[in-house]
């Protein structure tokens, strides 16, 4: 992520409306800097659905019961 990237995001929400779905994709995905990014993604759309897809260990899919996001597509091969 960089800076910018959560109101981009937001502009594009705006934009198009009918959007009811957030995929967030990144390497290292499981960094304290992405799980707070998707905090922020989810402060600033509670109601969309949001994805991560990310290459990580299996006890980053708590986030996803805490307060993050709605699925977690986690790497089998980085998880057993």
């Amino acid at each position: 992520m960089r800076a910018g990237d959560l109101e981009r995001l937001k502009l594009i929400l705006d934009l198009v409306p009918e959007v009811q779905y957030i995929c967030l994709d990144v390497a290292n995905g499981y960094s304290e800097h992405f799980v707070e990014f998707v905090k922020q993604v989810r402060d600033q759309f509670p109601h969309h659905t949001i994805m991560v897809s990310v290459p990580c260990p299996f006890s980053f899919a708590r986030f996803s019961i805490i307060d993050c996001f709605d699925f977690c597509f986690l790497d089998a091969i980085q998880c057993c």
